[in-house]
């Protein structure tokens, strides 16, 4: 029969001559066949998997779920999630997610504000081996017990010029801490603030993971009495360094 280009045809299947022609391969087995159609097709689904996608600018009101996914939240964007009862964080990234805040790219440079309004919701939670890096970010909660950013599961973020505040009560003995990082988890934050104003808030604690703060200030504004509300606290085997920044407690 005739060639084509480099691809000799003797009817071999259409897939065989397709990864032929994209790989320079000149010799398949007809028994080695499936087994590269099947590595190829594993490759591409894994860069699909981990393809860069974008959050665009504007008001967001639903949570952001990122299930092994490569985002960039860019400059303007901001996610306000109301009160949705165990489903009200702004950006939720396990399996594997890396998210990149980047406030100087995008249409409308500016900050990222992430906004979450739920008990015991979190407005950036990072778990399962995912991680955050950037800057530019105005983190607001609302709910009693609920985080600013919470990390668990070797989940790791580094983030500078950011700023923190929680504004809501304890709930069920929780308090609505700034940051808080459990188990293997890590967390670094440079040139940034953290300020909790409820009761048994927290500004910064640690469950056992690592956490750096380099010129942050943490301020606890809780009006409680009887219930305190540590700038720094770690516990259970936690690490926490500070270079430069202060810790102001009201409580």
């Amino acid at each position: 029969m005739g060639a084509s280009g480099n691809i000799q045809q003797r009817k071999r299947p259409s897939n065989v001559l397709a990864f032929r022609y994209l790989t320079g391969f000149r010799r398949i087995k007809p028994g080695h066949a499936f087994r590269l159609n099947a590595i190829a097709v594993a490759t591409q689904l894994l860069a699909v998997a981990h393809a860069q996608t974008t959050i665009n600018p504007g008001t967001i009101t639903t949570s952001q779920i990122l299930n092994g996914q490569t985002v960039t939240v860019v400059g303007g964007t901001s996610i306000n999630v109301p009160n949705v009862p165990n489903n009200g964080w702004a950006i939720l990234a396990r399996e594997g997610s890396h998210v990149t805040f980047d406030p100087t790219v995008g249409p409308a440079a500016g900050p990222i504000q992430l906004i979450g309004n739920t008990a015991l919701g979190h407005a950036l939670q990072v778990q399962q081996e995912s991680s955050a890096q950037g800057s530019g970010l105005e983190i607001t909660t609302n709910g009693p017990g609920e985080y600013g950013i919470e990390l668990h599961q070797n989940g790791s973020v580094n983030l500078s010029n950011t700023n923190i505040t929680t504004n809501g009560a304890a709930s069920g003995g929780i308090g609505a801490y700034g940051l808080g990082v459990s188990d293997t988890s890590s967390a670094t934050l440079s040139n940034s603030s953290v300020t909790t104003k409820g009761d048994v808030g927290n500004g910064v604690i640690s469950f056992g993971g690592t956490i750096t703060l380099i010129n942050v200030p943490v301020r606890t504004e809780s009006s409680s009495t009887t219930l305190s509300a540590y700038g720094v606290n770690a516990q259970s085997g936690g690490q926490i360094t500070m270079n430069g920044g202060s810790v102001l407690t009201n409580s």
